[in-house]
């Protein structure tokens, strides 16, 4: 048995990526093949790239998203489908939001 994600994905086969980018063909617990694609924001981003992902989890169709640890999931039958999901979520502005965050939690000291 090869090393699982999320205690239900065990990975195939692991592409190269870079350090914050990771792709993954994983079999599903109910033996479907799915691309898996792992994302791992920045540390200072990384609260705000999982609030955000709750609340847009419906802009990104065709796949399921999860955290798990330091980093995001993208898992889909469609590698296309997976690879738009993950530019849709990295295209979120999260640097500036926790900045903004940040500047309110300051302006209240």
């Amino acid at each position: 048995m090869g090393r699982k994600i999320y205690n239900r994905f065990e990975i195939l086969k692991e592409s190269a990526g870079s350090p914050s980018n990771i792709a993954y063909k994983a079999q599903d617990l109910d033996g479907s093949i799915v691309q898996l694609l792992e994302w791992t924001p920045e540390q200072s981003a990384l609260a705000v790239s999982k609030a955000k992902l709750n609340d847009y989890r419906d802009e990104v169709p065709d796949v399921e998203v999860f955290s798990s640890g330091a980093s995001l999931y993208i898992a889909s039958a469609s590698a296309a489908a997976a690879l738009a999901a993950l530019r849709k979520l990295q295209s979120w502005d999260l640097r500036s939001e926790e900045r903004r965050v940040g500047k309110e939690c300051r302006s209240r000291w």
